[in-house]
């Protein structure tokens, strides 16, 4: 639409508020963002004509109704006032329909309205529409731009309209004191503009918040755009009037009390003291004559930041709150995309608003209408619109009952999640009430109903065991005497002769001092002598310490040293040098001076059965003490969960040193299995693997993930998996990719298994055969897990924690007292149970499932934002091509920390390719900063991603990379790339040197409102025009993003230009 000079009332700047609004409105390229859409059922009369007079009535008395925004081809954002706009009312009339279709008929009425959309640069920005449902029953749809009104302003406006409408159905001039015109408070914000004090407030407000604090997301991967659910729920009036008297006495406002709720829940959902959101504020200052009764956008969302001091009591945070909040009153007018720069976490400052609405609109319509005497009254009102955020919280304060209304994007977070929030409130509210003097950190999310779910998934049943591990075997030895129980390098021994074996090594190591509590450092190479070294030491009644002979000198001899172990057995002809020990080669052993027969045990069920070294966090290996009980209800448990078969075949192909050895060993002999041992050769090399998995019919396999995508890399490894009965994998994350992979190659049972060291092997099992999302299931017999917050409280199903494990499979602890006391500790709930803290992220499905979310400390922060390294890794495996993918972080040091992502594809799947891909399907800061391809990743002993070797490849390649760049200068002979760099210069007031080809716009201080200069300005130059979803530029990552972006769009509008003229 072309505007004249003499059609225009007036020019005005936008607010910050509307500037922000117009800006999300272009970026999301979605009509229904800011949409605002009104539906009041009426019971009466409604006169089409009347209606329609009344609307344009009220648009010609206020000049924010006839306003337009326009943002191109200028050099700042205005919006002009017009003198005149006409309105017309849509009318339709769905009398003759069933309820159920009228139902279904409105609903597409007001979905083709809200697609429609409003363009802001000619549209009229309010409408309506007229539905008549049956004799006296009518619906108003009224639909409007929030960039024009806020809430409380629509309430305004209707109820000015019922009394224009009464008045001219009774032919009379509308009697209503003057309008205050919108322009007033524009001009105000604008005099305000010296934001010094605001600025210097804000920043010492953010200073120091790291992460964003939002409701969980989905585990699994997020969809791009917005699908918007709504779910609320009441307190009702008896639970409202009690929140009320509470916050009379307690001298604080009822808005204070639930924006305490909303960010303990917050605090609880995020397992952090230090909390931020969005909170929506009023912005009718009183300094602005007439402001109570002037429509328009007055409204401004700020950070609302909670920090909740350890001990702290609920009644004192609420004090405190208060005290924060009239503080933070007088900056609230600062604009929000100013607020958001000062922080590292930009627009990611906060993800969910809380907006509470003292004076509500549906019942400040409802009273205007009581009070009218108009040929109609309000029955209803219903309000739906959509923001830029994820989650809207709308909480209504009304006679009959304080409301919480959610309005969120189902592609983040998911319905059954949103609907429990009632329960989390309610459960805080009761505490609250029974008890406000409590301890923040004492107050639970889960309600008495909630706190039981977990219980229920957890198997607590009591199976007591009271033999040892040895005794289990040798019960099986004597029913499986002539059964092959070990195979290796082409040798088969049976039960027996394994158990007479044994036997004789058993006695010569009690003869050497051997017993409970004694630790035998086993240093072998892989073969049967693992077994029967194992076995003998526990018949013995002593403990086992494992060791890989091809670890480095120094690490053997600190796990000698720490374990306190007298004797070392070997099966080498060379050992490390330096070893004080005893060493006893077992070939050297004169086995015929000893008897075959089993041994009275020595051991019982709480002696050390063996000792097993893992990393350490801090550099030094942590040695953890396991006992018999714990290996036997391993065992049993594992037996209990997975159909083992005796005489089937399982595969050990494990490093001997990790306690996995016990899943492909210990466990198959204590049922009568046959377990073949592959060579130190066979381990390494992924075709000698399948071809003995081949020749040895083996049924039962465990590989870790990293393990078996090398097998199915290898399309002559591959097809061994064909005939295979049961794949067990664990240690790392399974893929959704890699699962269904497995699929496609074998008709086994998978079964996913998770379970840290210090809770003997596996402490949970899925079976995922018939599974799509992937879950480490529940605990096995005598284990329970708890997922719980920052402060030990028990977090309910679909919420985040740490993992924690206790039961009968708990190692003792550590051989250093001090680690033990560290993580290995007792519940809060109960001094009676200790439990392991993993260091796991997790959370309960609600079908008694549990979900990793990743490591606390894989569990990165860049820049301000907490990225789980697992997510994006996830994503990338899900994309055509990519057969395996692994992200790792360059530096500790969170300034310069950048993500690099290394991949592995069969197909020509280039670095460009991927981080396009990529920026369809996660956030902007997510994206790695550079990509690898490999032909393969690097493992660790135990056959897990080696992620310091990655770290380490990707600093070298990175700084390798950097140094052709700064080589490369021919980015300068490029005219666009030289236009882009002075637009740039202009707006961001950089150095025309820091502008580069690689470099990101972010970096450069490209935010929010800069990216629609910045395209408007290229518009202006270049005669380019953009789409509105354009605008933005969430799709321009780096200045080279821009500058092809540019040039695709010159040679989109030439081949256009040339159609045209033919």
């Amino acid at each position: 639409m072309e505007t004249t000079i003499n059609e225009i009332e007036s020019i005005l700047p936008l607010t910050p508020t509307q500037e922000g609004i117009l800006y999300h409105s272009l970026r999301s390229g979605n009509p229904e963002t800011y949409f605002e859409q009104c539906s009041v059922m009426v019971k009466g009369e409604v006169n089409l004509k009347i209606f329609e007079e009344s609307l344009n009535y009220l648009i010609h008395r206020h000049q924010v109704l006839r306003n337009i925004f326009v943002y191109e081809n200028v050099e700042d954002f205005l919006q002009i006032t017009l003198e005149q706009r006409i309105a017309r009312v849509a009318c339709h009339d769905f009398s003759h329909l069933e309820l159920e279709e009228q139902s279904a008929y409105i609903e597409r009425l007001k979905a083709a309205d809200r697609t429609r959309g409003f363009k802001l640069q000619e549209d009229l920005l309010i409408r309506a529409t007229l539905v008549k449902l049956g004799q006296n029953r009518y619906m108003m749809i009224w639909s409007y731009h929030h960039i024009i009104l806020d809430g409380w302003s629509m309430g305004i406006l209707f109820n000015e309209f019922l009394v224009v409408y009464q008045s001219l159905s009774q032919c009379k001039q509308p009697s209503l004191d003057e309008a205050v015109p919108f322009g007033i408070f524009v001009k105000w914000v604008e005099e305000q503009k010296d934001y010094k004090m605001s600025s210097l407030f804000w920043k010492g407000y953010l200073d120091g918040l790291k992460v964003t604090t939002g409701l969980p997301a989905l585990l699994k991967q997020k969809k791009s755009g917005f699908l918007q659910k709504q779910f609320e729920f009441s307190l009702g009036e008896e639970w409202t009037n009690w929140l009320i008297v509470f916050a009379k006495d307690n001298k604080i406002s009822i808005s204070n009390l639930i924006q305490a709720l909303w960010g303990i829940l917050l605090s609880r959902y995020n397992s952090t003291n230090d909390v931020l959101f969005g909170l929506v504020v009023s912005g009718r200052n009183p300094a602005v004559e007439g402001i109570e009764k002037m429509p328009g956008l007055f409204v401004n969302t700020v950070p609302l930041r909670m920090n909740i001091p350890k001990g702290i009591p609920f009644s004192n945070l609420l004090k405190q709150i208060q005290k924060e909040s009239i503080e933070t009153t007088a900056y609230s007018h600062y604009p929000l995309n100013s607020i958001q720069a000062m922080s590292p976490l930009q627009k990611e400052l906060f993800d969910n608003i809380l907006v509470i609405q003292n004076y509500p609109i549906n019942e400040n319509i409802r009273a205007g209408s009581e009070e009218s005497g108009l040929p109609f009254e309000i029955e209803e009102t219903h309000m739906t619109g959509q923001t830029n955020y994820n989650c809207t919280v709308t909480v209504p304060i009304m006679k009959d009952g304080i409301t919480f209304h959610f309005r969120y994007n189902a592609n983040v977070y998911q319905p059954e999640f949103i609907e429990s929030i009632s329960c989390h409130l309610r459960s805080l509210i009761q505490q609250v009430l029974d008890k406000p003097e409590m301890p923040v950190e004492h107050m639970e999310i889960s309600s008495l109903q909630q706190h039981l779910i977990p219980y229920s998934f957890n198997n607590v049943s009591n199976h007591y065991y009271t033999q040892n591990i040895h005794q289990i075997f040798e019960q099986q030895a004597e029913l499986s005497a002539s059964t092959a129980a070990v195979v290796f390098d082409n040798k088969t021994f049976n039960y027996n002769e394994i158990n007479r074996h044994a036997n004789r090594l058993a006695r010569y190591l009690r003869d050497r001092g051997v017993g409970p509590e004694r630790v035998v450092a086993l240093l072998l190479e892989p073969s049967v002598d693992m077994i029967v070294g194992v076995l003998g030491v526990l018949k013995a009644g002593g403990a086992y310490l494992p060791i890989d002979p091809e670890l480095p000198e120094a690490r053997i001899k600190y796990f000698l040293q720490d374990s306190q172990t007298a004797l070392v057995l070997t099966n080498m002809d060379e050992v490390p040098p330096g070893i004080d020990q005893d060493v006893i080669n077992l070939a050297d052993i004169k086995y015929e001076d000893y008897d075959d027969v089993n041994l009275l045990p020595l051991a019982e069920r709480n002696h050390m059965a063996y000792l097993i070294y893992t990393s350490g966090s801090t550099g030094t290996p942590k040695g953890v003490v396991i006992e018999h009980q714990a290996v036997v209800n391993f065992i049993e448990g594992m037996n209990e969960k997975i159909d083992f078969v005796s005489q089937q075949t399982i595969l050990c192909s494990s490093n001997f040193s990790f306690d996995i050895f016990v899943m492909e060993t210990l466990l198959p002999l204590c049922i009568g299995m046959t377990v073949v041992i592959a060579s130190k050769e066979e381990q390494k090399n992924p075709r000698l693997l399948a071809q003995l998995i081949g020749n040895e019919r083996i049924k039962i396999l465990q590989f870790t993930p990293s393990k078996l995508k090398l097998i199915l890399s290898d399309n002559i490894s591959a097809p061994v998996l064909q005939k295979v009965n049961i794949v067990i994998t664990g240690g790392e994350p399974l893929s959704p990719p890699l699962l269904q992979q497995l699929r496609e190659n074998t008709r086994a049972r998978v079964y996913n298994v998770y379970g840290p060291t210090e809770c003997t092997v596996y402490a949970t099992v899925e079976d995922m055969t018939d599974k799509d999302d992937v879950t480490i299931g529940g605990p096995i017999t005598n284990m329970q897990i708890y997922i719980m917050d920052h402060n030990m409280c028990l977090q309910p199903p679909m919420v985040y924690g740490e993992l924690y494990i206790s039961g009968t499979g708990l190692a003792r602890g550590y051989t250093q007292p001090g680690l033990t006391t560290d993580r290995f500790v007792y519940s809060r709930h109960s001094q009676d149970i200790r439990i392991y803290k993993t260091g796991d992220i997790a959370r309960w499905g609600m079908n008694g499932e549990l979900e990793i979310a990743g490591r606390m400390d894989d569990q990165i922060k860049i820049r301000g934002y907490r990225i789980e390294l697992g997510e994006i890794e996830n994503v990338m495996l899900g994309l055509p091509g990519i057969t395996n993918a692994v992200a790792v972080v360059t530096d500790d040091d969170n300034e310069h920390s950048q993500i690099v992502a290394f991949y592995i594809s069969g197909t020509s799947v280039t670095p460009s390719e991927l981080r396009e891909r990529l920026e369809q399907l996660l956030p902007q800061y997510m994206i790695p900063g550079q990509f690898f391809k490999v032909d393969q990743l690097p493992l660790t002993a135990n056959e897990k991603i080696h992620k310091n070797v990655l770290a380490q490849m990707a600093r070298e390649l990175a700084t390798s990379v950097i140094a052709m760049e700064q080589e490369d200068m021919s980015y300068l002979e490029d005219e666009d790339f030289m236009n882009i760099r002075q637009i740039l210069v202009d707006i961001l007031s950089v150095e025309p040197e820091l502008v580069k080809p690689k470099v990101l716009l972010n970096d450069l201080g490209m935010y929010s409102l800069e990216y629609i200069k910045l395209i408007v300005i290229i518009e202006q130059i270049t005669d380019i025009a953009f789409d509105d979803g354009e605008l933005a530029g969430d799709h321009l990552s780096t200045v080279e993003d821009l500058v092809t972006f540019m040039k695709s769009k010159k040679q989109l509008q030439s081949i256009s230009e040339r159609d045209d003229d033919l």
